[in-house]
């Protein structure tokens, strides 16, 4: 482990494996079957409104969000609405794997070069889609102020 590793009070690693991210289409039936068989609690509720540019346009989708208390690597619970990108339209699903780099856009561009696609690539974070089905999120290290304070808030 590195000093960097632990600048976070919840030890968020750098260039490793953060969480995996679940698709579901019920937040909350997820998280009450998931917490006790997976052993964690989970963090509050977070309701958002993400805009992205895929590859097909400009999208806005409406998103909620968990995340396990315990980790790494933490469990991310997403459910969109309809058929955007974190819907769960087709039942639940692997999501993506997110993981903080330092250059967002370097990994973006590596993971392109190898044959991938960049969806949403901005300053602080980019998913990245491949053919096998495994979607990246890549995050830069300013996420990790906004991780802490969202772990911080006392679930509802």
């Amino acid at each position: 482990m590195r000093p960097d590793d632990i600048i976070s009070a919840h030890d968020i690693p750098s260039d490793e494996l953060f969480h995996f991210a679940m698709a579901v289409p019920d937040l909350q039936a997820a998280m009450d079957q998931l917490g006790p068989a997976l052993n964690v609690n989970w963090t509050s509720i977070w309701s958002m409104t993400r805009k992205m540019d895929t590859p097909e346009g400009p999208t806005t989708d409406e998103m909620q969000a968990v995340y396990s208390r315990q980790g790494p690597p933490y469990v991310e619970l997403v459910s969109g609405h309809g058929s955007g990108f974190f819907a769960a339209d087709s039942g639940p699903r692997l999501h993506h794997v997110g993981y903080i780099v330092e250059d967002v856009r370097a990994e973006a561009e590596r993971l392109e070069a190898l044959g991938m696609t960049i969806w949403d690539l901005g300053p602080g974070s980019a998913f990245v889609t491949n053919e096998v089905g495994m979607t990246f999120e890549i995050m830069a290290p300013g996420i990790r102020q906004t991780l802490d304070e969202w772990f911080n808030r006392p679930a509802k």
